[in-house]
């Protein structure tokens, strides 16, 4: 065979054998999330753009690179093919071994015999060769099935309908702002009401307006939830959150007469007739599609134990590297926030107008990634959720509860991002003149073993119990509602306070209806398209369950133990390291993660580097141990070891009120209970 021949047929080996390692696990993975698609809002050419990319690229680099070694000699491209191919070949095999193997090391080295088994058989034997060259068909039909027959097809084949828009003679104004993945009990106290102390501008809210504090969700995911809010109607799995979809909406209902200012996040309701969508430049575009594209691609194919390591893609759709890039000065993570700064832009838009306003903001809070205080200081720079894999939570109680902690203390920084909005009604005067909606799209779940938010019997009380603040205009007094009302009876509630006639049918009803018939059943739908019913009864029970777990774990405001009070021996906290009794050193050791972050702390800089993070060698490690933090001569927070990975690992947070400007010393003691009570034992720094 010649060179050239040679060449060609390796090429289009390379083809198959990319389209099985890198293409079609892609593929599969969009095509059940075509929202990756929606929230950037791309075009039907860029979407056919991605698939021919996809397909084409990564072998035609790789010819390339070949091509190149050929020029040196043939046996150096006939030796890189062979390498090539059994790189590919364990790819194709990664995802596969760990369902009967554990460990990163076992699965890594698995994939790597069965790539040089491949390659070696490949290079041997006539066959193997000639099945791969039949599977040419492969490439063009995974990319075909991508584009025209799956869940991705309606945005490549649909266009933008022209919605008809019709005047109303409404002049109120109209606020709506949907936070995202918050539980209703995440706000609550112990009596059941907002908890003034942790969150004071949601307190405030309350004071001033209606809380349904029954309301729920019929949806556990952003991509349907939002739309049966804008929409009034259960939202069935296969729609896109896309206008196409749901033309009949709060814009289009008041949009031909309300001047709009609209942020959406994942969905895309509003018709482009109506809103200006600011996009990205066609070169930041892509390199966004890139990094998310390798990310993700990462999540399909790497072992467990180096997953957890990547950036979170769980519920963001894009910009899942967006948390680690780095300032100008002392390598500390940017520490703008994404959702800070959109609502910085949506402030200003919040002015008085000769027409009546309908402001919009779907706000990604609490939402995680959890990294903000409720300063709004930053102290995580990843986007990972330990703990956390495929949507379930591990088994470790502990693990989930740091989790769980560090949702409510972003909850904190959600509650100023309210309080922001809240002042500028205010100073504009719309505060007392509008219908203000605040509400959440749907809550999550911290329960060992459990799933985080793919509804489920076990969780359906946490994804389904959402806030829900309704102010009329002119409304001063507040006042709790238990009805059981629903996140679908929004856009008749605006309607029916407008005085405005819907334009298509819903499902929901408007919470001021003077006969709101009882809700006895509610149903949440799962991912899978079932509905999960339960009774006002039992979701009552289970939502009193995740309050009283949620303040015997951490108080409420000003009580006990306190956000930064979770940990085993809580009578440690605040105690000095010299009055504390010393066990004798064991010879464990310790590395902390980072910790030159420690010894120059810049509060002006956005970032504290409260999140400890370390890793125990030495006798006895692998056991479960508990652990406390000292900064500076004092405890500061207490943790416990993880056995999760390649190592025993530990991680804590301190509040920043014991991190000093400058230096600060960090000591990791072992906590121990003897006869005559605790002894700690400072656990000296590992090589």
């Amino acid at each position: 065979m010649s060179e050239r021949r040679e060449l060609a047929r390796d090429g289009l080996h390379l083809l198959v054998l990319c389209s099985f390692a890198l293409a079609q696990p892609l593929f599969d993975l969009i095509a059940r999330n075509p929202e990756f698609f929606a929230t950037r809002r791309s075009s039907a050419v860029e979407i056919v753009a991605f698939a021919v990319g996809l397909t084409l690229a990564p072998p035609a680099l790789l010819l390339v690179i070949e091509a190149l070694a050929g020029l040196v000699s043939r046996g150096l491209r006939r030796g890189l093919h062979l390498v090539l191919v059994g790189v590919l070949v364990a790819l194709v095999a990664l995802p596969a071994i760990p369902r009967v193997a554990d460990g990163t090391a076992v699965v890594l080295v698995g994939a790597a015999a069965i790539g040089a088994l491949a390659a070696f058989g490949y290079h041997r034997v006539r066959a193997l060769r000639s099945l791969v060259t039949v599977a040419a068909f492969a490439p063009p039909l995974f990319a075909g099935l991508f584009l025209l027959g799956s869940p991705v097809t309606p945005l490549v084949l649909a266009r933008e309908p022209t919605v008809a828009l019709k005047p109303v003679s409404a002049r109120t104004p109209v606020v709506v702002l949907v936070m995202d993945e918050l539980p209703i009990t995440s706000l609550m106290d112990e009596r059941r009401e907002i908890d003034a102390v942790r969150y004071p501008h949601f307190a405030a809210l309350a004071r001033d307006s209606t809380w349904f504090r029954n309301a729920t969700t019929p949806h556990g995911v952003t991509p349907s939830a939002v739309p049966a809010i804008l929409t009034g109607r259960y939202v069935s799995n296969d729609a896109l959150p896309v206008v196409a979809d749901h033309p009949h909406n709060l814009f289009t209902l008041l949009g031909a007469s309300y001047r709009l200012n609209v942020s959406e996040e994942v969905t895309e309701l509003c018709p482009e007739q109506l809103c200006r969508v600011d996009r990205q430049g066609l070169r930041a575009r892509l390199g966004s599609l890139a990094v998310d594209v390798t990310v993700a691609y990462g999540h399909v194919v790497a072992p467990p134990g180096l997953r957890e390591r990547l950036p979170s893609i769980t519920g963001t759709w894009r910009d899942f590297g967006s948390g680690d890039g780095k300032s100008p000065t002392r390598n500390v993570p940017v520490i703008r926030s994404d959702q800070s700064t959109r609502l910085d832009r949506f402030l200003p838009a919040i002015e008085p107008s000769a027409r009546p306003p309908l402001h919009f903001l779907h706000l990604l809070l609490p939402h995680g990634p959890w990294k903000y205080l409720p300063s709004g200081q930053q102290y995580e720079s990843t986007t990972s959720y330990p703990g956390l894999t495929d949507e379930r939570w591990t088994t470790d109680p502990w693990l989930v509860t740091q989790s769980y902690q560090r949702h409510l203390l972003q909850l904190g920084f959600a509650d100023r991002e309210l309080g922001r909005l809240i002042a500028r009604l205010k100073r504009t005067g719309l505060y007392e003149r509008a219908l203000l909606v605040v509400l959440s799209d749907h809550g999550v779940s911290f329960k060992a073993g459990g799933w985080r938010r793919p509804v489920s019997p076990g969780n359906v009380a946490d994804v389904a119990a959402t806030a829900l603040f309704v102010k009329r205009p002119g409304q001063r007094q507040g006042r709790i509602d238990d009805g059981l009302v629903r996140t679908i009876d929004v856009l008749p509630t605006v309607a029916d306070v407008l005085d405005v006639p819907l334009r298509g049918p819903v499902d929901g009803l408007s919470v001021y209806a003077r006969a709101r018939p009882a809700r006895r059943r509610l149903d949440v739908m799962t991912d899978s398209g079932a509905r999960i019913e339960v009774d006002p009864g039992s979701l009552e029970r289970a939502k009193s369950a995740t309050l009283e777990r949620k303040l015997a774990l951490f108080g409420a405001g000003g009580e006990r133990p306190g956000l930064f009070g979770v940990g085993v021996h809580p009578e440690l906290l605040g105690r000095r390291l010299d009055e504390l009794p010393k066990a004798a050193p064991s010879g464990l050791r310790v590395r902390v993660d980072e910790a030159e972050r420690l010894r120059s702390v810049d509060r002006s800089a956005g970032f504290v580097p409260a999140r400890i993070i370390g890793r125990l060698t030495g006798p006895g490690a692998g056991r479960r141990l508990d652990l406390a933090i000292a900064l500076n001569g004092r405890v500061a927070a207490l943790s416990r070891t993880h056995t999760t990975g390649e190592r025993p690992w530990f991680s804590a947070l301190v509040p920043e009120s014991a991190l000093r400007e400058g230096n600060n010393e960090l000591e990791v003691l072992a906590v121990s209970a003897g006869a005559d009570g605790l002894r700690v034992e400072p656990l000296a720094a590992a090589p």
